[in-house]
């Protein structure tokens, strides 16, 4: 089921963001007012994805180190670093890598249009390694 992954942030809580999911985030953030907390929580970051729970366990796992406690959904991390991974996610979840996959089948045939270019004395620069290192960050989601 289609869902929204959202980041939130709360005053009280210096350097620790929430990441959730809900079917409605801004309603969710209201209730989370009711937790505890000295502070109300703000909607730093939301974007609907076909399968939300997928993303939310995958952001999970690859940030647990950064987990404040195990049971509970709050990481010690910057909203930046938090919605960089999210905003890869995007990026993935909207199909949008396969064009790069396509950009990567390519890569010789650009190369070898760039070194007929620069036989031909046009200055280019060396755009293989440009389009490789692309590639790969794209594709494995800038882990490389």
């Amino acid at each position: 089921m289609s869902g929204f992954v959202y980041v939130a942030t709360n005053e009280s809580l210096d350097g620790v963001v929430k990441i959730g999911i809900s079917t409605d985030p801004v309603s969710r953030i209201r209730k989370l007012k009711s937790t505890g907390v000295p502070t109300s929580f703000s909607l730093a970051w939301a974007h609907m994805f076909k399968k939300p729970e997928v993303i939310e366990a995958a952001f999970q796992e690859y940030f647990r180190e950064c987990r404040v406690a195990n049971d509970r959904e709050f990481f010690k991390m910057s909203v930046e670093e938090a919605t960089e991974y999210l905003n890869n996610k995007v990026f993935h979840d909207n199909g949008n890598v396969e064009r790069f996959d396509i950009l990567c089948t390519m890569q010789d045939e650009i190369s070898d249009a760039l070194n007929k270019a620069s036989l031909r004395g046009v200055s280019v620069p060396d755009m293989t390694f440009v389009l490789g290192t692309l590639c790969i960050s794209l594709m494995t989601g800038g882990d490389e």
